[in-house]
């Protein structure tokens, strides 16, 4: 199914290349026509010419502007079921695990127990709750209690076994309690996140071959929370309130039986744009629910280690060594790059 609405930098993109084009011929014509006899018509082209011309060297600018900002809003219907299946479209090859470990004899239990789970192939999960975003897993604002008692087809009332839209909605946030995720990055040299979850390079960064896309999810960063229902003083707001229903009241529609929990699953992947440097993409396991987290093969979520990079300060990095070297993967060390004027880490491969 096609969107019907443009995002914003595609539009503008378009509106971009008709105003080069007409500022370009504008300029062919009066080129082509430089005699007294028209000189009164070429005042006025070269007129136009500067009104459409002046504005295009800056253009491009606005248009990287709202690109960025189109990617960051979520613009393009979030709450569709194109949109999480596109998403699986971005999954790459490659995701990240990051894991901070301490100096040898502070925590010393906990550091053996993390390179012990590295060893078996294993990964941490937590409940949302656990994590450092208090926003996670809660998606949805719900501003007032107040809500619609009618609007929710037949079908979804009988699959959610809802009654109203505040139902649903309470349905689609109990989620939150029900599973446990871990989050891995698609990218591997990011300053800050060697810096915020491998302790300042004082821990490791995994390298995983995703193998199989069924249960990993990338984050949809969006700046603001999800308006579902509500009663509101603002117009706007109640504009808003009616095209998220709406979109969500149709891709619930639309998902297949064996999908829908894919979709419900992909519900849970917003986060606030300021996280989007983690470049995030979470496994999210459902099999066991309600339990406060634990370990689970990383072979469960179709993932394949490749690689163990440590951080050039870790205290482990013998240790790290010989699990790479016992399940047969590379090894190597990310430091700090002082040879160039960026700020940014270099890898040194080992294995």
């Amino acid at each position: 199914m096609k969107q019907k609405k443009l995002r914003t930098d595609i539009l503008f993109l378009i509106i971009f290349i008709i105003w080069t084009i007409i500022a370009a011929t504008l300029f062919f014509a009066v080129a082509k026509n430089e005699n007294a006899d028209t000189a009164i018509i070429l005042k006025i082209l070269k007129i136009l010419i500067g009104i459409f011309y002046m504005p295009v060297p800056f253009l491009p600018f606005v248009l990287i502007y709202l690109h960025k900002r189109s990617k960051a809003t979520g613009d393009g219907k979030p709450l569709s079921v194109e949109a999480m299946r596109e998403s699986k479209k971005h999954i790459p090859e490659k995701i990240y695990k990051f894991c901070s470990l301490t100096s040898k004899g502070e925590n010393e239990k906990l550091n053996k127990s993390k390179l012990k789970t590295l060893a078996s192939n294993e990964i941490w999960l937590s409940r949302c709750s656990d994590l450092n975003d208090p926003f996670e897993g809660i998606k949805f604002i719900l501003p007032e209690s107040n809500f619609s008692q009618n609007g929710l087809p037949e079908e979804i009332k009988n699959r959610y076994n809802v009654k109203n839209t505040g139902e649903l909605i309470d349905f689609l946030s109990s989620f939150r309690d029900k599973y446990c995720q871990t989050s891995f990055s698609s990218s591997y040299n990011d300053v800050q996140m060697w810096g915020y979850y491998a302790n300042g390079c004082r821990g490791y960064c995994v390298e995983y071959k995703v193998l199989e896309k069924e249960m990993l999810f990338p984050v949809f960063y969006v700046n603001k929370r999800i308006i579902l229902s509500g009663l509101f003083k603002s117009a706007r707001y109640k504009r808003q309130c009616l095209k998220n229903l709406k979109q969500l009241h149709k891709s619930l529609r639309s998902v297949p039986t064996k999908e829908y929990v894919q979709y419900n699953l992909y519900l849970q992947s917003f986060k606030y744009a300021k996280w989007q440097f983690e470049k995030e993409i979470r496994a999210i396991d459902i099999t066991a629910p309600y339990y406060k987290g634990g370990n689970q093969s990383a072979t469960n979520f179709g993932l394949q280690p490749t690689k163990i990079i440590a951080g050039y300060l870790s205290e482990y990095i013998e240790e790290l060594k010989q699990i790479a070297i016992q399940t047969n993967i590379s090894f190597s060390i990310m430091k700090p790059n002082f040879e160039t004027n960026k700020f940014e880490l270099k890898e040194q491969k080992i294995l």
